[in-house]
């Protein structure tokens, strides 16, 4: 880290540890650092290691055997002269054990004031400083105070922060004309830390001195622009703040913002018409995601900002009209979903917000959290004015926003002519989401012919459509349905096959259960695609004679094998449907420890670019169900003790049977191992839980198809 303005940046960056899940790390006093690695815990099995790694060279100096002593015998029982020694140590630990230890009792303070002195190393001096600030706080030190007073005027930038910042911490009102000076400080950090301690030693009349520093300012270090808000929320006088809400600099207005922000003051809604765009959208996340109820109405009202920045916002501005409530707001949606000039993002978002305006889902879907509104709502006497708003967009919206709009159709009684449903039903050039948003509402209303149509979608072009269509046809014609199924059974695809053995599952026909059976005591004989598919058929039917026969098979899998049971998972899965799991199944986690592509992952498992093309799909299923079998060089790790007592612990790269290959997590050395020089060996285990816990079986066999497809 280095120091970049009031705050600092990473100048260095190295990998310190990889191939292992650690959950900690901490440098202990032995000069070793501890790291805690919990083996893929996603089951509670109770595994877990640590790991520790040290450089024999530092460890075997005197110094770190020093370090070691000292905390073994306790620093806090020195006597304070040899406390004195250690505030010049250069071990951190030991100078802030020291400083603690002297600020204990006021007696040491002056050995804390000479710590201070000009001529120390500024880690002595920040020690002295610090603890002169433990005594002043703890101990209510009042000549302490007045040393740090006067270290506020230190030709050392760092020393003047650490004291203004100590003597806001004990809250000495003294200090408050210190604080006020160091907001001119030349150095950024000493003046973000006097506006902090400010808030805590100054006066309500001192806001305008914070706000000259903002204005100064003028947003080029953040840090020391926190540090202004920081102190004028801590003084809590709003009124004060509210009086900048026109000044003219654009960097004051946003630090009243955020100030609000922090105090939840509905005054921050003033914000939502400043000139800077970027002002207002500070002002519509904070009114939003802070839940500012008194200024709701009026980011509601805030339809000028619709299409100004990001959808992100216009989902704040939209979210707001819903929370607020009210015919007003309902009407605003109304317009949004009207107007062309927007995107069709927002104009369905509006659409779809009227449709739940009487009873929303409990979860904020702009910030996730848990937020219902619990008030009662009716748009009963609004139904002319959404009907009249819904017509119009029938023959001009397109795409989701035509989705959006059918479906509001159906729930607000506004007629659609059957012939244009069917029309954008039957129109294989017409997106599949309109198509099934026409199939949907044309259900409802089921026409006695209906079903014929139906039948004649199942063998559609789009996969959706066909899958959607066959499932309509169960729900008004069992009967059809039927038929249509057996026939898909003899010559359709497997992606149909599969669908029609799911409506096999629950259809309400005779002669539904038979076919399952005949199909789960032939199993072997049926395409791989599908054997999966009838036996979950077989377990949702309640008849009695497929609960035997899907017993039977049970029965008859090779308990010794851990893929027996998954074998039906190796052919049939869906490749979308796998990437979605990879990527977004919240138990299984996938990315969290690989990568594929560009896209962001983990890199405590290996990356699996080009896997289809390296492995079959029985080796993807056998590291999904079983990681321990064949575990991926250079992501387990192992410990080793040989016949000489020593440990040799690393990353297993390569196993032979003669020979164990580890890599030093630190130094990257290998270490070639002659298994015959080995003592003992635990099995190394992999961090990739068995994901036969976690995910269903149709959902391993998609996502054996997205890796399988990763050529």
């Amino acid at each position: 880290m280095e120091p970049d303005g009031a705050g600092f940046k990473v100048e260095r960056k190295e990998n310190f540890v990889s191939g292992m899940l650690p959950t900690d790390i901490e440098f202990g006093y032995d000069g070793k650092a501890y790291v805690t690695d919990y083996v893929g815990s996603w089951p509670t099995h109770g595994f877990g290691n640590v790991f520790t790694f040290e450089d024999p060279k530092e460890t075997a100096k005197p110094e770190t055997k020093e370090v070691r002593e000292l905390f073994a015998k306790g620093i806090n029982k020195l006597p304070p002269a040899e406390l004195a020694k250690l505030l010049r140590h250069p071990d951190m630990r030991v100078r802030l054990r020291a400083q603690l230890a002297l600020a204990e009792n006021t007696a040491n303070r002056e050995i804390l004031l000479s710590a201070t002195g000009s001529g120390e190393a500024i880690a002595t001096r920040l020690h002295g400083v610090w603890g002169l600030g433990n005594l002043a706080r703890l101990k209510n030190d009042g000549e302490a105070a007045e040393a740090l007073v006067k270290l506020c005027s230190d030709t050392d930038g760092k020393v003047r922060g650490q004291a203004v910042q100590a003597l806001g911490d004990a809250q000495s009102k003294a200090a408050s004309a210190a604080a006020i000076a160091l907001l001119k400080d030349p150095a950024p950090r000493a003046r973000m830390l006097a506006a902090i301690a400010l808030g805590k030693l100054g006066t309500k009349e001192q806001v305008p001195a914070l706000m000259a520093l903002v204005d100064a300012n003028n947003d080029t270090d953040e840090y020391v622009r926190h540090g202004a808000v920081q102190g004028m929320v801590t003084l809590g006088d709003a009124d004060a703040i509210y009086a900048f809400a026109k000044h003219e600099s654009p960097a004051v207005r946003r630090a009243a913002v955020l100030a609000f922000r922090r105090m939840q003051d509905a005054r921050i809604g003033h914000f939502l018409k400043d000139a800077d765009l970027s002002i207002a959208v500070e002002a519509v996340q904070a009114i939003n995601d802070e839940m500012i109820e008194g200024a709701r109405p009026a980011l509601a009202a805030a339809t000028h900002l619709l299409g100004k920045s990001t959808w992100a916002v216009d989902q704040r501005i939209l979210n707001a009209m819903i929370r607020a409530g009210g015919d007003e707001n309902v009407r605003r949606l109304l317009a949004v979903a009207a107007d062309e000039s927007l995107s069709d993002d927002a104009r369905t978002e509006a659409l779809w917000l009227v449709g739940r305006f009487d009873k929303h889902p409990p979860t904020d879907p702009t910030t996730g959290m848990y937020r219902p509104i619990t008030e009662e709502r009716s748009i009963e006497k609004l139904l002319p004015e959404i009907r009249a708003a819904l017509k119009p967009l029938l023959t001009s919206a397109t795409d989701n926003l035509l989705v959006e709009v059918i479906g509001a159709a159906g729930k607000f009684g506004v007629e659609i002519p059957r012939e244009a449903l069917i029309a954008q039903l039957t129109g294989t050039k017409i997106r599949a989401d309109v198509r099934l948003a026409a199939l949907k509402r044309l259900e409802k209303e089921a026409a006695e012919d209906f079903p014929e149509t139906l039948a004649k979608l199942t063998k559609d072009p789009d996969a959706g459509v066909r899958g959607a269509a066959l499932e309509s046809l169960g729900r008004l014609s069992p009967n059809r349905a039927f038929g249509v199924a057996a026939e898909i059974l003899s010559s359709g695809k497997p992606d149909d096959q599969q669908r029609a053995y799911g409506l096999l599952a629950k259809l309400d026909h005779p002669q539904a259960a038979g076919i399952i059976l005949e199909r789960l005591e032939n199993l072997s004989v049926q395409p791989a695609a599908v054997r999966l598919d009838i036996l979950e058929a077989a377990a949702k039917r309640p008849e009695a004679e497929l609960k035997d026969a899907l017993a039977k098979y049970e029965a008859g899998i090779d308990k010794s094998d851990p893929l027996a049971a998954f074998n039906v998972t190796l052919e049939g899965g869906n490749v979308d449907n796998g990437r979605r799991i990879f990527y977004n199944h919240g138990a299984a986690n996938c990315v969290q420890c690989h990568k594929v592509g560009a896209r962001a992952g983990g890199e405590a498992g290996p990356v699996l670019d080009g896997l289809g093309q390296r492995q079959d799909a029985a080796y993807i299923l056998e590291s999904i169900v079983d990681p321990n079998a064949k575990l991926t060089p250079g992501y387990s790790a192992i410990a080793l003790t040989m016949n000489d007592g020593r440990i040799i612990a690393g990353m297993l790269m390569k196993e032979t049977d003669t020979e164990i290959v580890i890599r030093n997590i630190e130094t990257k050395e290998e270490t070639v191992c002659l298994k015959s020089d080995i003592k003992t060996r635990p099995p190394a285990i992999s961090t990739m839980p068995p994901m036969g816990l976690i995910l269903s079986k149709t959902e391993i066999r998609d996502l054996v198809a997205f890796l399988s497809s990763l050529k």
